[in-house]
């Protein structure tokens, strides 16, 4: 349902509306933003991956990870560096 206009100018929303509004972005670039980000946790979920563990991850990675194998830090291709008891990530073996 709409939203109406109530006599004293106060405008009522229906919860349903409320709902659907994360739709709608502010700008063109912010939707480029949104259905990327969206389209990574999709991506996570059919791969039965936490999305907050791999974003996390990734973006700890992907700055000194080698150009030519960026595909290694998709969804579909991802290993999460190893991790110990308390769920920090182990030291580098040099």
């Amino acid at each position: 349902a709409p939203a109406r206009q109530q006599p004293g100018g106060e405008c009522h929303v229906t919860r349903r509306d409320r709902s659907q509004n994360w739709l709608f972005v502010g700008s063109e670039r912010g939707g480029r933003a949104v259905a990327l980000f969206m389209g990574l946790v999709k991506s996570c979920k059919d791969c039965k991956i936490n999305p907050w563990e791999y974003l996390d991850d990734m973006l700890r990675r992907i700055m000194s990870h080698p150009v030519t194998r960026l595909r290694e830090l998709l969804p579909d291709q991802w290993k999460p560096l190893p991790k110990d008891e308390r769920g920090l990530l182990l030291a580098a073996k040099a």
